[in-house]
């Protein structure tokens, strides 16, 4: 064997553009000798410019057998079996590979000649960019030596794929440790190296893609613990025992909480009871800060990901059982449907059980009450703790971008060097975000920035023109606006020319007016979105504290109201919630009937005063039943200002809910039933859901996101 083996490159991937071509590049800039590699890229059917990028880079392009599902399994074949080298490399198209990685691989292959297969560490890029990432990165790698599988980039000899026929073609998930068994069993070796192999860009952000990729992780233990079952090694026997017990715990907990809503309350105790006895990872903390080398903060976010992620897990383990029992596996691209009507029965569950989960009333946990009344006040320490402090407002500001953002209203003037048919000086962002070039037609510049769009419009006039210089400028701004309302001279909307502040809006709007001397003004509402909202001390910001000069961004509401405009919230079940002002001494009893009085559905015995507290908030729970029925006025307490009362709902109110939240899908699913016997296909789909008929089912495919 020469010094410098012949390798094979495999890199599999579908829509890849993103990663593909550094993917390849890092391949050409390894230190192994160019000559004696070859690399294959295997698509599974992108509809993006990864073919290109990998033609671009030199790679062999090979694609998989048009209308048969893609899978990772049947990608490394066709690559593998295209090439002749004796060893080959297999990546993910989202890997970069280690410069040394090749040389250090070889030196143990060609030494040990037992060994099939060697793989050194895969690293997360980004670890940093979400929890999913520094999880990913945390769970990559096994302890150096001798192992019972690798993983999707590894180094294997070709002799050792050829004896066991190569991967599994059908398996979306665990089709490595599938193969690495069935070479273990012809008596060859896996060994991992404790050095840099591959950097991973998994770029996970949403909980949606940790919950899909856990889905499917618990698909391929189930898959390769039953395709080797009573093999000697036991492999993810363990692990399968172990996510069937904490997650089927999961889902009788969650039962038990949905039956408590309703009949049972007593069942939620026996809800948190399972997952304490059956969850032992929560209290795992210093376990995981030994083995995995990482602080008591990270080792609890690291416990509760082992902990919920038996969740999606079991689900997966049970979609490769209803594939073994229906000969329907789970496939990425396309998959047959036993019948359709286990496919809308399945819809009409998982809607009902959505529908559930949303009725859940507000229960919010009470303190213990064992203060008298007079006590329950707002003293100046709670009235203080309502307004924001420096950090807060410090990190308010910060959610302003420093660069301006475009929008409607914006007259932007467009510069082409040498091209005075593409300019213009007056172009007006419409309402929808866009604007009209020549020759390029419409470009949305919403939300970006002169320097974003500038790029864009250079790029696409590049396609006509040899290098155009483009200058885009902004003349006249109108996205850059607040609106200010309450107590000043002239409220209404203003806009700023630049960086905007909350003096700056006060100064805009004239100023705050002059009142009669007990209505000071000391206090502004900036509200932000939908749920963000703060509040700032204006006389601390009048006096020079200029920390809580807040930035305004784009689209912020300021209100300032007069200082004995105290108000409190009556909410829930009451005939007119809202905001009532607290002019005189008033209880909650009267800040009910001031809102309407409780509204049909009503529990009168859940009626909740919600109060702040030196910055801790504080619940008491009164019964208007003891209050009307008993006189019992000793928890009729006096409302202070920024009071939150709340009324909840019956039990039979929250039913009443679910019940009309299902009526209109019913109705929509009888629409549907209607039209399908108008066609004729009605009785086919009641024969299928009877299970009367075997009925073709060729023309019922959908992708994996369906199952």
């Amino acid at each position: 064997m020469t010094e410098h083996a012949n390798i094979d490159v495999v890199v599999i991937g579908v829509n890849a553009a993103a990663t593909l071509r550094d993917c390849l590049e890092s391949v050409q800039h390894s230190h192994w000798p160019q000559d004696a590699l070859r690399l294959f890229y295997v698509d599974g059917g992108s509809v993006d410019e990864s073919c290109d990028i990998a033609l671009e880079c030199g790679a062999e392009l090979l694609h998989l057998e048009h209308g048969i599902a893609p899978t990772p399994g049947r990608g490394r074949n066709v690559g593998w079996q295209a090439g002749k080298a004796p060893y080959v490399q297999f990546l993910d198209s989202d890997t970069l590979l280690d410069p040394e990685w090749l040389a250090t691989g070889m030196s143990l292959l060609q030494a040990e000649h037992s060994c099939a297969a060697v793989f050194g560490n895969r690293r997360e890029q980004n670890p940093s960019a979400s929890v999913y990432n520094w999880i990913a990165d945390l769970e990559w790698n096994p302890p150096a030596g001798k192992v019972a599988a690798f993983g999707g980039d590894v180094l294997v000899r070709r002799e050792a794929l050829a004896k066991v026929g190569g991967y599994d073609e059908i398996l979306v998930a665990g089709e490595d440790p599938d193969c690495s068994l069935r070479i273990g069993e012809r008596g060859w070796s896996i060994e991992h190296v404790d050095v840099p192999m591959t950097m991973h860009d998994i770029g996970m952000t949403k909980l949606s893609q940790w919950a899909r990729r856990a889905f499917r992780t618990g698909y391929g233990y189930a898959a390769v613990t039953h395709r080797h079952f009573r093999s000697q090694e036991s492999f993810w026997k363990y692990e399968c025992g172990r996510i069937l017990a904490r997650g089927g715990a999961a889902l009788c907990a969650v039962l038990c909480f949905l039956l408590g809503l309703f009949s049972a309350p007593w069942l939620w105790g026996t809800a948190v009871a399972g997952f304490v006895l059956l969850y032992p990872r929560i209290f795992s903390i210093r376990k995981f800060m030994a083995q995995k080398q990482i602080t008591r903060p990270k080792a609890r976010i690291y416990a509760w990901h082992c902990t919920m992620v038996v969740v999606p897990q079991i689900f997966g383990m049970f979609r490769y059982m209803w594939g073994i029992l229906t000969g329907q596996p789970l496939q990425n691209a396309v998959k047959k449907l036993a019948t359709a009507g286990q496919r809308l029965g399945l819809f009409v569950v998982l809607t009902l059980l959505v529908t559930l989960s949303a009725c859940n009333p507000i229960r919010p946990e009470i303190v213990p009450d064992e203060h008298s009344v007079g006590e329950f006040k707002t003293d100046e320490g709670a009235i203080k703790s309502r307004f924001a402090t420096e950090e807060a407002i410090a990190a308010f500001s910060q959610e302003v971008p420093n660069t301006y953002l475009m929008g409607p209203g914006d007259s932007l003037e467009l510069k082409v060097w040498q091209r005075p048919e593409l300019s213009d000086r007056n172009i007006r962002v419409a309402p929808d975000g866009t604007i009209s070039v020549m020759r390029i037609g419409m470009v949305q510049v919403k939300g970006r920035s002169i320097q974003d769009v500038t790029r864009e419009i250079s790029k696409r006039l590049s396609k006509f023109y040899e290098r155009p210089e483009v200058r885009l400028s902004v003349s006249r701004y109108a996205n850059n606006k607040a609106f200010v309302l309450g107590r000043v001279t002239n409220p209404g909307l203003i806009t700023f020319e630049g960086e905007g502040t909350l003096l700056e809006a006060l100064a805009l709007c004239g100023g705050l007016p002059l009142l009669r001397k007990e209505a000071f003004l000391s206090k502004c509402a900036i509200i932000r979105g939908r749920d963000r909202i703060v509040w700032v001390d204006l006389g601390d910001l009048l006096e020079g504290n200029m920390a809580l000069n807040a930035k305004i961004m784009n689209n912020d509401v300021i209100y300032i109201p007069e200082s004995e405009d105290k108000v409190a919230y009556v909410m829930g079940y009451v005939r007119s919630p809202g905001a009532i002002r607290l002019k005189s001494r008033i209880t909650v009893l009267d800040a009910i009937m001031h809102s309407g009085g409780p509204a049909q559905g009503a529990d009168m015995s859940r009626c909740y005063l919600v109060r702040n507290k030196g910055g801790k908030p504080l619940i008491r729970r009164i019964s208007l039943r003891d209050v009307v029925e008993k006189g019992d006025f000793s928890r009729n307490y006096i409302v202070e200002d920024n009071d939150v009362i709340y009324i909840g709902s019956s039990a039979m109110t929250d039913f009443n809910y679910v019940m009309r939240s299902i009526i209109p899908m019913m109705d929509v699913l009888d629409l549907g039933t209607n039209v399908l016997e108008r066609f004729g296909v009605m009785p086919h789909l009641r024969e299928d859901w009877w299970g009367c008929l075997d009925c073709d089912q060729q023309d019922l495919k959908t992708d994996d996101d369906d199952d």
